[in-house]
């Protein structure tokens, strides 16, 4: 082969560092390499439209972030850091309020937004404690039982369920034997309407505590009260001084 037809075949120096610039050019420039690209593709910010609010139990609430920049090319975000039991998040950022606080407090909990670059923004969600309960100034009268009903503070809708605290820290001399180691009931009832049996707890002994987690079928509920079948006389009637409290109320969906 002739040195001239070799010289052919073989590209120029110049021809190949032109090649090689404007392959770089073009990559650089369309983003496909560099800082520029990494820049452009991930997000920089995270904004809320709040960063407080007040749910009611059982309310929704649809949280819709905005990720800067728009062109960001992975705007998948991950809600995490809130406590469970307190509020439901979707993956979708729906926000449910599941439970209520305890003994009459608002519970509070922290929520942290975080993209896949680990950009994050935080919000504040208070459960408001809509039903709270409290006693009712008046007795009544459950086969031979007088006792005072806790009352919601709003009635209840469809509920499904509570966590119930019960203690008795006083009683007439020579009557624990009607309480210490028994079975007690727990009924509901909404509007004075007929006493709906919710379910039942062993109680131990006096000035101990008993709590138990109560499930039933959906129901109304603006009154409960806890009883126990007295071995009395006809006509006699049992009083004690109780405590009750009511708390993690669920309702169904």
């Amino acid at each position: 082969m002739s040195e001239k037809t070799q010289n052919k075949q073989k590209p120029s120096i110049l021809k190949v560092l032109l090649v090689v610039v404007v392959v770089i050019s073009v990559v650089v420039g369309t983003g496909y390499l560099g800082f520029d690209y990494y820049k452009r593709i991930t997000i920089t910010d995270i904004i809320l439209p709040e960063y407080e609010i007040e749910l009611e139990l059982g309310e929704e609430y649809q949280l819709y972030p905005i990720v800067y920049p728009e062109t960001a090319k992975d705007k998948t975000l991950k809600y995490l850091g809130y406590k469970f039991g307190t509020i439901s998040v979707s993956p979708e950022g729906l926000i449910t309020a599941t439970n209520v606080s305890y003994k009459g407090l608002d519970r509070t909990t922290s929520l942290t937004i975080r993209s896949v670059n680990n950009k994050e923004a935080k919000m504040q969600i208070t459960v408001k404690d809509t039903y709270a309960v409290e006693y009712s100034e008046e007795t009544v009268k459950f086969d031979n039982i007088i006792i005072k009903p806790l009352v919601f503070k709003n009635k209840v809708e469809n509920c499904i369920g509570f966590t119930y605290e019960y203690k008795i820290d006083e009683v007439i001399k020579g009557k624990n034997k009607y309480f210490e180691n028994k079975e007690f009931v727990v009924y509901g009832r909404a509007d004075n309407g007929k006493w709906i049996r919710l379910g039942t707890f062993t109680y131990g002994v006096i000035n101990s505590t008993s709590i138990v987690d109560l499930t039933f079928p959906a129901t109304d509920l603006t009154e409960v009260i806890c009883v126990i079948k007295a071995d009395l006389s006809p006509n006699k009637y049992l009083e004690w001084q109780h405590i009750m409290e009511i708390s993690n109320v669920q309702k169904q969906k």
